[in-house]
Protein backbone atom coordinates (compact mmCIF):
# COMPACT_ATOMS: atom_id res chain seq x y z
CA UNK A 1 0.00 0.00 0.00
CA UNK A 2 1.42 3.39 -0.95
CA UNK A 3 1.94 6.30 1.40
CA UNK A 4 -0.74 8.31 -0.41
CA UNK A 5 -3.31 5.58 0.19
CA UNK A 6 -2.53 5.50 3.89
CA UNK A 7 -2.77 9.28 4.23
CA UNK A 8 -6.04 9.60 2.28
CA UNK A 9 -8.33 9.16 5.33
CA UNK A 10 -6.43 11.82 7.25
CA UNK A 11 -6.59 14.15 4.22
CA UNK A 12 -10.35 13.65 3.96
CA UNK A 13 -10.91 14.27 7.67
CA UNK A 14 -8.69 17.35 7.74
CA UNK A 15 -10.37 18.79 4.63
CA UNK A 16 -13.81 18.03 6.07
CA UNK A 17 -12.98 19.84 9.31
CA UNK A 18 -11.43 22.73 7.38
CA UNK A 19 -14.47 23.28 5.17
CA UNK A 20 -16.83 22.90 8.14
CA UNK A 21 -14.95 25.55 10.11
CA UNK A 22 -14.84 27.90 7.11
CA UNK A 23 -18.59 27.41 6.63
CA UNK A 24 -19.23 28.14 10.31
CA UNK A 25 -17.12 31.30 10.02
CA UNK A 26 -19.57 32.88 7.59
CA UNK A 27 -21.79 35.44 9.25
CA UNK A 28 -25.20 34.73 7.81
CA UNK A 29 -25.08 30.97 8.24
CA UNK A 30 -24.42 30.76 11.95
CA UNK A 31 -27.39 32.89 13.00
CA UNK A 32 -29.79 30.04 12.36
CA UNK A 33 -27.32 27.34 13.38
CA UNK A 34 -26.59 28.09 17.02
CA UNK A 35 -28.55 30.67 18.97
CA UNK A 36 -26.99 30.21 22.41
CA UNK A 37 -23.37 30.80 21.42
CA UNK A 38 -22.02 34.23 20.51
CA UNK A 39 -20.51 33.22 17.18
CA UNK A 40 -19.43 36.63 15.83
CA UNK A 41 -16.44 36.55 18.16
CA UNK A 42 -15.57 33.11 16.76
CA UNK A 43 -15.30 34.27 13.12
CA UNK A 44 -11.58 34.94 13.13
CA UNK A 45 -10.53 31.81 15.08
CA UNK A 46 -12.72 29.62 12.85
CA UNK A 47 -11.23 31.15 9.70
CA UNK A 48 -7.70 30.66 11.04
CA UNK A 49 -8.52 27.06 11.99
CA UNK A 50 -10.00 26.36 8.55
CA UNK A 51 -7.06 27.74 6.60
CA UNK A 52 -4.60 26.08 8.97
CA UNK A 53 -6.28 22.70 8.48
CA UNK A 54 -6.21 23.15 4.70
CA UNK A 55 -2.51 23.99 4.85
CA UNK A 56 -1.88 20.96 7.07
CA UNK A 57 -3.72 18.72 4.62
CA UNK A 58 -1.70 20.12 1.70
CA UNK A 59 1.63 19.65 3.46
CA UNK A 60 0.63 16.12 4.51
CA UNK A 61 -0.34 15.24 0.94
CA UNK A 62 2.93 16.50 -0.52
CA UNK A 63 5.11 14.87 2.15
CA UNK A 64 3.43 11.45 2.01
CA UNK A 65 2.72 11.21 -1.71
CA UNK A 66 5.06 13.59 -3.47
CA UNK A 67 4.10 16.49 -5.68
CA UNK A 68 2.18 14.52 -8.31
CA UNK A 69 0.20 11.79 -6.53
CA UNK A 70 -0.02 13.78 -3.30
CA UNK A 71 -1.69 16.76 -4.92
CA UNK A 72 -4.06 14.50 -6.87
CA UNK A 73 -5.05 12.80 -3.59
CA UNK A 74 -5.50 16.24 -2.01
CA UNK A 75 -7.81 17.37 -4.84
CA UNK A 76 -9.88 14.22 -4.40
CA UNK A 77 -10.10 14.71 -0.63
CA UNK A 78 -11.06 18.38 -1.04
CA UNK A 79 -13.75 17.50 -3.56
CA UNK A 80 -15.25 14.82 -1.33
CA UNK A 81 -15.14 17.09 1.72
CA UNK A 82 -16.76 19.97 -0.16
CA UNK A 83 -19.66 17.76 -1.27
CA UNK A 84 -20.19 16.46 2.27
CA UNK A 85 -20.16 19.95 3.81
CA UNK A 86 -22.51 21.34 1.15
CA UNK A 87 -24.89 18.44 1.70
CA UNK A 88 -24.81 18.83 5.47
CA UNK A 89 -25.18 22.59 5.26
CA UNK A 90 -28.24 22.20 3.05
CA UNK A 91 -30.08 19.49 4.93
CA UNK A 92 -28.66 19.28 8.47
CA UNK A 93 -26.54 22.34 9.34
CA UNK A 94 -26.34 21.55 13.06
CA UNK A 95 -24.34 18.45 12.13
CA UNK A 96 -21.45 20.67 11.04
CA UNK A 97 -20.38 21.22 14.65
CA UNK A 98 -20.08 17.46 15.06
CA UNK A 99 -18.22 17.17 11.75
CA UNK A 100 -15.79 19.88 12.83
CA UNK A 101 -15.03 18.14 16.12
CA UNK A 102 -14.73 14.65 14.65
CA UNK A 103 -12.76 15.85 11.63
CA UNK A 104 -10.15 17.59 13.77
CA UNK A 105 -9.87 14.67 16.18
CA UNK A 106 -9.79 11.93 13.55
CA UNK A 107 -7.59 13.85 11.14
CA UNK A 108 -4.91 14.61 13.68
CA UNK A 109 -5.09 11.07 15.10
CA UNK A 110 -4.52 9.61 11.62
CA UNK A 111 -1.81 12.20 10.96
CA UNK A 112 -0.09 11.15 14.18
CA UNK A 113 -0.10 7.52 13.06
CA UNK A 114 1.49 8.54 9.76
CA UNK A 115 4.20 10.53 11.53
CA UNK A 116 4.93 7.71 14.00
CA UNK A 117 5.14 5.11 11.23
CA UNK A 118 7.39 7.44 9.24
CA UNK A 119 9.71 7.90 12.21
CA UNK A 120 9.85 4.16 12.80
CA UNK A 121 10.67 3.47 9.13
CA UNK A 122 13.35 6.15 8.92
Amino acid sequence: MSATATSLPSLCLLALAAFASLYLATQRRNLRLVRDIDLPRWHTPLRCLGWGLLATAAVTAVITGGWGPGLVALCGALTLAAFVVIGLASYRPEGLLFVLAMGCTGGFWALGKIVVSGIGAG
